[in-house]
């Protein structure tokens, strides 16, 4: 029978953790703020800063950093939103489904009257454009506002006297419920009791790393929206590089005049470009080919004579 071993706990301990929780784990009993919490600054989520967090207040600081990072990236897609408002607002960018479906009323007139009823009928056009114009002033003013309040619950003096109030009063249940026999007994002779010092030490380093954590997860959105802002302009000075090499043909596209007919005819005329280069490329090897394989149809099409036998007398 082979021998069996028990499972090793630390290393399926060790697989559980991310290396940001490892390095935490490795550093937690230094005594300075940022060696402590300076793994933190890889992790790639918000669990993973909470999992920096010692277990006696993990699951009370799981709540608030969830919310922190919650209103990051809300604070994230806000700012996307008003940016696209204000793009619209320059004629740079398309306008938002809420601008776009204000459809211009139709009024249904007598043939006769349609003419004499132009000036009317542009007073209204104008009106149309008025309040569209309007709605989206407003909709930029209600979305900066919106931005502007999300800004500020992300400031430290907003976010941080509740999270301080619960890591006290956890503390506080945390040393009313562990204690220890003090050294000295009191007067009367009976057994005294104190805090260990080691949930002191825990409790002060806890404070101020949690203080750390905090901005922790609020970077983290805001790399991931700074990664995809360089995405995103490399991928627009890829575009404009890609219509400049195109205009060099003299089929280079306006943005602000192109239209359907002058995108299908770029395209018409690029692909008869490129089949006239293909069929020029290989017109001359399929020609050959095709005499070979006519000229080897023509031998393989005539039939052998048979052999005729001679006989004695011939």
């Amino acid at each position: 029978m082979a021998p069996t071993f028990a499972p090793a706990p630390f290393a399926s301990f060790a697989r559980a953790l991310s290396p940001t929780s490892l390095a935490a784990v490795n550093h937690g009993a230094d005594h300075r703020s940022s060696s402590r919490t300076y793994a933190s600054a890889h992790a790639q989520t918000w669990q993973e800063v909470v999992a920096c967090i010692p277990v006696s207040y993990r699951a009370q600081c799981t709540g608030p950093l969830k919310s922190l990072y919650d209103l990051a990236v809300k604070v994230s897609h806000a700012e996307a939103a008003h940016n696209r408002l204000l793009e619209a607002k320059s004629q740079a960018g398309t306008p938002p489904p809420q601008i776009l479906g204000i459809h211009e009323p139709k009024w249904t007139m007598a043939k006769e009257f349609d003419v004499k009823a132009a000036g009317l009928k542009a007073e209204s056009h104008q009106l149309w454009l008025n309040y569209r114009n309007a709605a989206l002033d407003k909709g930029i003013e209600l979305k900066g506002a919106e931005l502007d309040w999300l800004k500020s619950q992300l400031e430290v003096e907003v976010y941080w006297p509740p999270i301080a109030e619960m890591l006290k009063g956890t503390y506080d249940a945390i040393q009313q419920k562990y204690r220890i026999p003090a050294p000295e007994p009191l007067e009367d002779g009976s057994l005294a009791y104190e805090v260990p010092t080691s949930l002191h030490l825990e409790y002060g380093a806890v404070r101020t790393d949690v203080a750390a954590y905090c901005i922790r997860v609020i970077e983290i959105e805001r790399s991931r929206v700074l990664a995809e802002k360089y995405k995103n302009e490399r991928k627009a000075q890829l575009h404009k590089a890609a219509e400049v090499e195109l205009g060099s043909d003299d089929m280079a596209i306006d943005q602000e005049t192109v239209t359907k007919a002058d995108v299908a005819s770029v395209v018409e005329k690029t692909m008869e470009k490129f089949l006239k280069s293909q069929a020029q490329k290989s017109a001359p090897k399929s020609q050959g080919k095709g005499q070979a394989n006519a000229g080897g149809s023509k031998q393989q099409g005539k039939k052998p004579l048979p052999k005729r036998k001679l006989g004695k007398g011939q």
